[in-house]
C-alpha cells in the first residue's frame, strides 16, 4: 500500500495523502509530521461521516490560503489529499486514475468477508479461534527451534503488545515461557468478525521481529510455515488477510 501512496505523493505539489478503508476504518497515510495520531483519528472519523452522505465516485477540491485539499470517494475507500498552491491537478488526476483502482483492489483483498452472507460468516467464525491458535503456535514453534524459547516468547509478547490497542480482545490469549499461545475463554469478548485480521497482524509482526535475528527465514512464505494447516486456513480465508499485509 505504501508504494501506491508514494506514487501519489511523488506528484509535484502533493504534500500528503490518507486513504480510509470504509469497511473497517483502517487508515493508510503518508502525511506531514505535524499530523499526530490523534489528528489522524479525528480526520478518519470525519471522512467516514462525509462518505456516508456522498455518492460513490464523487470528489471535490477545497482551496485554502496555504494550498488545497482533495477528497475522492470510491466504492471501498475515501482518499484525502493535501496539495500546495502550485499543484497541477491534471497531472494529479492522471495518477489517481491509475492508483485508486489498485488501492481498491488491495482493500478488497483485506476484506475477504465483506460480501459473505452472515450465516456463512458465522459458520466460518465458529472454527476461527482454535485454528488460529494452532496456526500461531505452528509458526512460533519453527522460530523457537531456531532462536530458542526465550527470544521467541519475547517476540510473541512484543508483537502482541504492539497491536493490542487495535485488537484489545487479544488479551484473551496468553503467551507462556515456551512461546506457546493459549486461549483464556473467560476474559474479554472476542470480535469474531475481525479475529482473523488480528491474528494475521500478530503473526506478521512476530515474523518480522524474528527475521531480524534469523535472516535466512525472511523469505519464508506463510503458506510454507503453515503447510500442516494450509487447507483449513485457505478454506476460511486466512491467507487473504495475511497477504494483504505483505503487499501493504
Amino acid at each position: 500500500m505504501n508504494q501506491l501512496l508514494q506514487q501519489v505523493k511523488s506528484v509535484p505539489g502533493v504534500s500528503g495523502i490518507l486513504v480510509l478503508d470504509k469497511n473497517n476504518s483502517t487508515t493508510y497515510q503518508l502525511l506531514p509530521a505535524s499530523f499526530s495520531v490523534e489528528v489522524i483519528k479525528k480526520l478518519a472519523v470525519r471522512l467516514k461521516e462525509i462518505a456516508s452522505t456522498w455518492a460513490e465516485l464523487e470528489q471535490t477540491e477545497i482551496k485554502f490560503e496555504s494550498g488545497y485539499a482533495k477528497l475522492v470517494h470510491t466504492t471501498s475507500s475515501v482518499a484525502f489529499l493535501l496539495a500546495k498552491p502550485e499543484i497541477y491537478f491534471p497531472d494529479l488526476n492522471l495518477v489517481l486514475k491509475s492508483v485508486l483502482p489498485q488501492i481498491e483492489k488491495k482493500i478488497s483483498r483485506a476484506n475477504p468477508f465483506r460480501d459473505v452472507e452472515p450465516e456463512q460468516l458465522y459458520a466460518v467464525s465458529k472454527v476461527n479461534v482454535d485454528l488460529l491458535v494452532a496456526t500461531i503456535n505452528l509458526v512460533a514453534g519453527k522460530y523457537r527451534d531456531l532462536l530458542g524459547a526465550y527470544q521467541a516468547t519475547q517476540n510473541l509478547r512484543k508483537s502482541k503488545d504492539k497491536i493490542l490497542n487495535i485488537f484489545p480482545y487479544l488479551t484473551n490469549f496468553y503467551v507462556d515461557n515456551q512461546a506457546r499461545v493459549s486461549f483464556l475463554k473467560s476474559r474479554q469478548e472476542i470480535d469474531q468478525a475481525r479475529i482473523q485480521e488480528a491474528f494475521s497482524n500478530w503473526i506478521y509482526s512476530f515474523k518480522a521481529y524474528c527475521d531480524h535475528a534469523a535472516p535466512a527465514m525472511q523469505d519464508a512464505d506463510i503458506k510454507e510455515l503453515t503447510a500442516e494447516l494450509k487447507a483449513e486456513l485457505a478454506k476460511q480465508g486466512f491467507y487473504h488477510w495475511y497477504e494483504a499485509l505483505t503487499v501493504s
